[in-house]
């Protein structure tokens, strides 16, 4: 059951749109490196990785501006 207040056919095609039909690019998974991080990006129309989302077990992780939404990934260009 999927409680939302949106329109069940917004809710149900949403992985149509996002597999090419003019939604948001597929999310790409990165490893920081440190700790087993992962972080979740998007790559922008420029060909820029962009961090979408940080997955970690360390609160003080997530103060890192590095990993903030948003953030661009150093040295990463697809």
């Amino acid at each position: 059951m999927i409680w939302t207040i949106l329109a069940p056919d917004m809710v149900l095609a949403a992985d149509q749109r996002s597999a090419g039909e003019g939604g948001p690019p597929p999310l790409v998974e990165r490893s920081t490196g440190k700790r087993g991080e992962r972080l979740l990006c998007r790559v922008d129309h420029r060909g820029v990785i962009v961090v979408e989302r940080l997955i970690a077990t360390d609160p003080r992780r997530y103060l890192d501006p590095r990993f903030v939404p948003g953030a661009e990934v150093e040295g990463a260009r697809e």
